[in-house]
């Protein structure tokens, strides 16, 4: 495959993890888009198209099996997790519980030695932006929330793109 191909389809995921961003920040706001209800945003056209996505880019790669379906239910379970609190015990907890929810849901996307060491990293730092951002909160709240998603997700498309 060429030099190009390569960089095109990482490009492809690096955009898939942007749009699944924003339909989480969709799902977070009062306002419903598109007369969409923000928790249909967030709890289902995220995941979903998230990770028809990721399938759409295994097959491009034909690296496509049958256990990626799989991440259908993980990624439905992890977006109902909550993510609040009003201590700092509880928020590090539920933080730290959300965050390792949406990085583990990727768990039937590794397949090699190489995609244990992504979805590792992965959930390093998906729990650090995480729990650096949600706490101190030292950018304003729409940025940050679709930062962190961003940062739980944006290293997954490579391990169908592997």
């Amino acid at each position: 495959m060429t030099e190009l191909a390569l960089g095109l389809k990482g490009t492809a995921g690096l955009m898939t993890a942007c749009l699944y961003s924003l339909f989480c920040w969709f799902g977070g706001r009062e306002t419903a888009y598109l007369n969409i209800p923000q928790r249909v945003w967030g709890r289902v056209i995220a995941p979903l198209s998230f990770v028809s996505a990721l399938i759409g880019l295994s097959w491009v790669s034909q690296s496509f099996r049958p256990q990626y379906l799989i991440a259908f239910l993980l990624y439905f379970a992890s977006h109902t997790l909550g993510y609040g609190g009003r201590d700092w015990i509880t928020k590090i907890i539920r933080r730290s519980l959300w965050s390792f929810g949406r990085t583990f849901a990727a768990v039937p996307f590794v397949t090699s030695a190489e995609d244990i060491t992504l979805l590792t990293l992965q959930i390093t730092l998906g729990l650090v932006a995480t729990l650096v951002l949600g706490l101190f909160n030292p950018i304003k709240a729409p940025q940050e929330e679709g930062l962190i998603n961003f940062s739980n997700v944006f290293l997954i498309p490579f391990m169908v793109l592997n």
